[in-house]
């Protein structure tokens, strides 16, 4: 009801509204970590089945959170959600460790990967383990990695590995999450015990905010320019357009799209203010009338061109079925890059989608519809 209450709705710029906002939790899911309870136990199940065939039933699942969420997105168009992606590949049991086998549990067992339910990071190889509101469509959905920036001031994207807590996709129906990954490990961040309190921590509850910082600079960079405020989709489209690629070539299951670089959206932003003509950021709206929008450009036959598509899209049809595969989106767009002999260029899809292999899932994207 407070999301509701202060998202910003307009472009109008309004003090008392809410352009971003940052969400570095999630519910316990999978196996969670107690080390403690009654009697004592290292670890308790919260998935479903207690056997080698049990799982976690809401990893990579569209239900009810991820749907009001995307709710919430829909009806404030100017406002855009971060959300922590989730610390729960190195959430695995070990032979002989103490467990419950439920939340909770009066009793305990010596855990035994041939009895009982996959570690989270073991059950498809620490794929799809995402779950809840970081599955919705309009979020921004962050994984961690390590620092790129090391030695100060030196950015070196190839240091940006994924740390082996950071959870990753796909969804269910295969979309696309974590959206980016920025640096989550080992942040010195302020905590909760006193004004002046700092504390170093890891996790994707720290790599969330960095992001969500980053983007706030970005959108203030907006409004000092433009005199109003960004889509939403927008700048989700400005982030990932501008994001370093990481992992696979194109976007994968663990990174996303990529490391977010903070100064890459910052200039292409300016560019766009500097130079209108080159039009850098196409705003429009489609129906089903008009389904279709053409935007002609130069090329210097030299540098790369590289186009992205974003767009707020209605909530979907939460479901209380696990790995089902139909699509979540209501308004599927696609984006074609036409030459002018005709030729067309499609963009990065994920090849997986219809063949749910743990092999596939981490397959490089290809071009496609």
């Amino acid at each position: 009801s407070e999301m509701q209450a202060n998202a910003a709705t307009s472009a109008l710029l309004d003090t008392n509204k809410i352009l971003i906002s940052n969400h570095s939790y999630g519910y316990l899911s999978g196996w969670v970590y107690v080390n403690g309870g009654s009697p004592y136990r290292l670890w308790d199940w919260y998935g479903d089945g207690t056997s080698t065939s049990g799982f976690e039933f809401d990893y990579g699942r569209y239900n009810t959170y991820a749907r009001d969420t995307d709710s919430i997105a829909a009806a404030a168009p100017f406002y855009l959600m971060f959300r922590s992606a989730g610390n729960d590949r190195t959430d695995n049991p070990a032979t002989g460790q103490s467990v419950g086998l439920s939340a909770g549990a009066t009793s305990v067992v010596s855990y035994s990967s041939s009895i009982h339910p996959a570690g989270d990071g073991s059950y498809r190889g620490g794929y799809e383990t995402i779950g809840f509101d970081a599955l919705a469509k309009n979020v921004v959905t962050v994984g961690s990695v390590a620092d790129a920036v090391n030695p100060y001031p030196t950015r070196d994207v190839n240091k940006a590995i994924v740390n082996s807590f950071s959870c990753w996709g796909p969804t269910d129906d295969g979309r696309i999450k974590p959206d980016l990954v920025a640096n989550g490990d080992q942040l010195y961040s302020a905590v909760d015990g006193g004004d002046n309190a700092y504390a170093m921590y890891s996790g994707t509850s720290m790599s969330s905010p960095n992001a969500a910082g980053t983007a706030a600079l970005v959108a203030q960079q907006y409004i000092q320019l433009f005199n109003q405020a960004m889509r939403a989709s927008t700048l989700k489209g400005v982030l990932i357009h501008t994001a370093d690629d990481r992992g696979n070539p194109g976007p994968d299951y663990q990174y996303g799209w990529g490391l977010i670089n903070g100064q890459a959206a910052a200039d292409l932003v300016r560019d766009h203010h500097t130079h209108p003509t080159k039009t850098r950021l196409i705003e429009g709206q489609i129906s089903s009338t008009t389904n279709r929008i053409t935007h002609a450009f130069s090329w210097d036959g030299t540098n790369p061109i590289r186009v992205t598509l974003a767009w707020t899209d209605p909530a979907g049809t939460s479901t209380t079925t696990s790995d089902l595969r139909t699509a979540r989106l209501i308004n599927n767009l696609d984006v074609k890059l036409m030459a002018p002999n005709g030729t067309t260029n499609l963009p990065y899809v994920m090849p997986f989608v219809g063949n749910w292999t743990q092999t596939a899932m981490a397959s490089n994207a290809v071009s496609g519809t």
